[in-house]
């Protein structure tokens, strides 16, 4: 049932623990997504630029997005590939 960004992040970065609404900003910007725009979990198109900018964050440097795309052909939604 997590499928924005603020319920992603809320979620796993919770304010107890993180700047959530700062985080959840970022994302916001990197990837021109809305907070609370739902997105297609099981969608190229809306989650690699999502891993990518929450890699950014977590490891505080740009993520191969090469390699999140690789990454995302793992998961074996083929059917989103069109996207």
């Amino acid at each position: 049932g997590l499928n924005t960004i603020r319920g992603m992040i809320s979620r796993y970065a919770p304010p107890t623990e993180n700047n959530t609404e700062a985080y959840i900003a970022a994302i916001c910007e990197w990837t021109g997504l809305k907070p609370d725009e739902v997105l297609d979990t099981r969608s190229r198109r809306d989650m690699i630029p999502v891993v990518t900018a929450m890699s950014r964050i977590e490891n505080g440097c740009a993520a191969n997005r090469h390699e999140v795309e690789e990454g995302f052909e793992l998961t074996g939604f083929e059917c989103q590939r069109s996207q």
